[in-house]
């Protein structure tokens, strides 16, 4: 009897708590872990950031760098958009730093932040990196945010290029100029300089660019124009127009997003919300293609994640579209992953 109890044991051990190798099944009771949060000194004060270390990670791993939009924080941003179970499936370290004020300086918006943050994403990866020495692969650091986090992302891409081999950008914004303009136009005046000594209104190499954005998008909107109030004396280029700068700073054969190949159109499963579709521009240098998707009713969301969790800073969202239509951390995870960006690839 004693025997058939130890076997009994043994079994559901070996069920239900069996270490899932890292982007493989896990035991029957065994989740993929945990957001954990740790607290770091910079500049004289105490700064957060989130962290999501898969189960059984190897060396050399990805590390993706996500930014929450205004009024959230790292953990709650992370387990908003489900970075445990797609960090596990993708076998991916995600570091998640918190804004000071739930906000990031993130250029020329006044989102009521005036911190450095760029050299505090920037400790933040030092720091993870010190304390899990080897686990991260530094030829593959990615940028991903939403809102005033995308529009960080991309000042972090310009101000750190050296540091990060591709991007994805949620309903966020480049804040490229008070006016809305971009390079191309006259009167180009930058809210920031890049790394590019040759050239600081761009970064110093291409970089792989994929934006999802909904089209009715009351804060950020799709076609440019006035930020939401009480930023409305602030102008936003439009996400095309975006998207024609980045091709042109990659060295992209065509620079107008709809000259790109359509790689995906579908009806989503809620009606309202209309047609999701994507558009990719490919043979830029070094395969630093730039991707736009958009759902033509889509508002100011995380396409796929929860409805019952929201980060809304103006009215009008739109709706979302279902996970099974089209999940953004699933696609971002992918078009970063599976291309296999490398900065050491960029740089040549």
């Amino acid at each position: 009897m004693r025997f058939l109890v130890l076997i009994v044991i043994s079994v559901w051990a070996n069920l239900s708590f069996a270490a899932g190798e890292c982007g493989g099944p896990l035991g029957l009771l065994q989740g993929p872990g945990t957001v954990q949060s740790r607290s770091i000194s910079f500049n004289g004060a105490s700064r957060s950031y989130s962290y999501f270390t898969p189960r059984a990670v190897p060396d050399n791993s990805p590390l993706i760098v996500l930014l929450h939009p205004y009024g959230s924080t790292g953990t709650l941003f992370s387990n908003y958009v489900d970075i445990p179970q797609i960090g596990h499936e993708k076998c991916a370290i995600v570091i998640a730093p918190s804004g000071r004020s739930l906000a990031w300086n993130a250029g020329n918006v006044n989102t009521g932040s005036n911190a450095d943050d760029v050299n505090f994403i920037m400790a933040a990866i030092a720091d993870y990196k010190s304390r899990n020495l080897n686990k991260v692969d530094s030829d593959r650091q990615y940028l991903m945010g939403m809102s005033n986090g995308g529009s960080m992302a991309y000042r972090m891409a310009c101000e750190r290029s050296a540091s990060f081999a591709g991007m994805v950008i949620v309903a966020g914004a480049l804040p490229r100029d008070v006016e809305g303009r971009i390079k191309t136009e006259p009167g180009f005046d930058p809210a920031y300089a890049c790394d590019n000594a040759a050239d600081p209104s761009k970064p110093s190499h291409p970089i792989p660019l994929f934006v999802i954005h909904g089209k009715e998008d009351a804060c950020l909107n799709f076609n440019g124009g006035p930020l939401a109030a009480p930023n409305a004396d602030v102008l936003i280029p439009s996400v095309n127009k975006v998207a024609t700068e980045w091709a042109g700073f990659n060295g992209c054969p065509v620079t107008e997003i709809a000259a790109g190949t359509l790689t995906l159109t579908l009806q989503t499963s809620r009606p309202s919300l209309g047609e999701l579709s994507c558009r990719e521009i490919s043979g830029c240098s070094n395969g630093s293609n730039v991707k736009v998707c958009n759902i033509e009713r889509g508002g100011h969301r995380w396409p796929g994640a929860s409805a019952l969790t929201s980060f809304v800073t103006c009215g009008g969202d739109g709706g979302l579209a279902s996970k099974s239509d089209f999940f953004a951390t699933r696609e971002a995870f992918e078009y970063l992953l599976t291309n296999n960006f490398r900065l050491s690839q960029l740089l040549n």
